[in-house]
Parts: C-alpha cells; structure tokens; sequence
C-alpha cells in the first residue's frame, strides 16, 4: 500500500523523537549505575582476599555495613534507570494506542464510504503490531546505544596512568637466616 509509507514515516517522527528525549539520560544514568557498582565489586573482593584479617581484628560487621551502605547507593542509580525505562515505555505505549486510535477512526469512516467491513477488520489486525515493532526497534537502538557505556569505560581504564609499583613483580625473598 504506497499510502502506508508516508504514514508511517509520519509516525516514526515522534518516535525518533522520544529516543532522543531518553538516550541522553539513560547513558547518564547506565555510566552512574557502573560507577556505583564498581566499588561493591572492589570491596566484595577486597574483603575476601583479607577474609582472615577482618575476622581477627573483629571488623566484619564494620566491612558488612560498608557493603551495605554500597549496595544501596548502586540500588538508587539502579531504581533512577528503570524509573527512565518505565518513562519511555509508557510514552512509546501512548503513542501506540493514538495510532491505532486513528487507524481505527479511519477504518470506521472507511467501512461508511463503502470499504469491506472484512478487509476494514484485517486491516486493523495487521496495523496492531506496528507500534509494538516500532517501540521494540526504539528500545533496542536506545539500548545498544546504552550498552556502549561498557567500552567508553574500557577506554577510560586504558588511558589512566599506572599505578605505583604496577608491573614491578613480585618482593624480593628474604634473606637466608
């Protein structure tokens, strides 16, 4: 149907629209959830490697109120993000049902005109999934996009400077008794 193309491309505008409302602030707030988690997973390491440490000194309920206080700073970044999800979802959504709104508008005054109530009724069969495919291609652009964050901090760790003693190996042993 040549007819349907420029609709389409007509409803694809403020579709391309919402992805661009959202991209922004959900690679904000993926970079934040990967800040925060990154030093739970230190201090999950950490304390296993000291494991017999904290145990002799008595500090574990110490390491697991840190961890704790760790896990939630990652938990608001996280509950923030699916917040922004929930967001453009319920966006995506509305515009959906508005096209099909109209769709259905227009089958009605076409069956009127003299259209085939059949044909009126696969057509509206067939115009159902649009939205939901179009939400789904803007929810996986958006989320590759948002993936990406992984390799911009990849870069990030490649171009920070060593470490003091990084590299250097291992002590040299003791001297013989």
């Amino acid at each position: 149907a040549p007819i349907a193309l420029p609709v389409l491309t007509l409803l694809f505008v403020p579709y391309l629209r919402i992805a661009g409302l959202y991209r922004w602030p959900a690679r904000d707030l993926r970079r934040l959830q990967s800040t925060a988690r990154s030093p739970i997973i230190t201090h999950f390491s950490e304390a296993l490697r000291g494991l017999s440490t904290v145990r002799a000194f008595g500090e574990a309920e110490r390491f697991v109120r840190e961890h704790l206080n760790l896990s939630e700073a990652s938990s608001q970044t996280f509950w923030f993000q699916w917040c922004g999800n929930q967001l453009v979802t319920v966006a995506i959504e509305v515009l959906g049902a508005l096209f099909l709104l109209i769709c259905a508008v227009a089958c009605v005054y076409a069956v009127g005109r003299g259209m085939d109530a059949a044909v009126a009724g696969a057509l509206l069969s067939y115009i159902v999934t649009v939205p939901m495919q179009l939400g789904m291609l803007l929810k996986r652009v958006c989320s590759a996009e948002i993936e990406l964050v992984a390799v911009e901090r990849v870069a990030q760790y490649s171009e920070l400077a060593p470490e003091e003693g990084a590299g250097a190996g291992p002590p040299p042993p003791p001297p013989p008794p």
